[in-house]
């Protein structure tokens, strides 16, 4: 019985001897996408003072999380106008966590001049993340 075990050690030992170690799969990268229409919401009565809110979604093909949204706006130039616009969940908080195909509803932290929004005639978004297990 104990030359059987150990005959059966060494078999299985050397079939597994001649195979490299694999390398694990990279995990792959979100892409974080506006989703459908943003708007000027929560506007000020006297200086016309506005937040941005948009939603976004993941097209795939991974996961993200701790993911972080700045927003930036630009004039018919293509010069930036006014500063970063730092996107949270909406009602919620940070972002966090994006799944393939969620659609995130996010509001700007902070108000935006209307002098800016005014300026503006496009803008951006600049999604960071890391990238996930989904």
């Amino acid at each position: 019985m104990r030359r059987t075990l150990i005959a059966g050690l060494v078999v299985a030992a050397m079939a597994c001897g001649d195979k490299a170690p694999t390398e694990p799969e990279p995990i792959p990268n979100p892409t974080i996408v506006i989703s459908g229409n943003s708007a000027w919401v929560a506007c000020l009565p006297f200086s016309g003072d506005c937040k941005l809110a948009l939603s976004v979604t993941n097209a795939g093909p991974g996961c993200s999380s701790s993911t972080n949204v700045i927003a930036r706006l630009y004039n018919a130039s293509g010069v930036q106008v006014g500063p970063d616009i730092i996107m949270l969940r909406f009602g919620v908080g940070p972002i966090g966590g994006i799944r393939v195909d969620q659609i995130v509803p996010l509001e700007a932290v902070d108000y935006t001049t209307a002098a800016s929004i005014q300026a503006a005639s496009t803008f951006q978004i600049f999604p960071s993340w890391n990238a996930a297990l989904c």
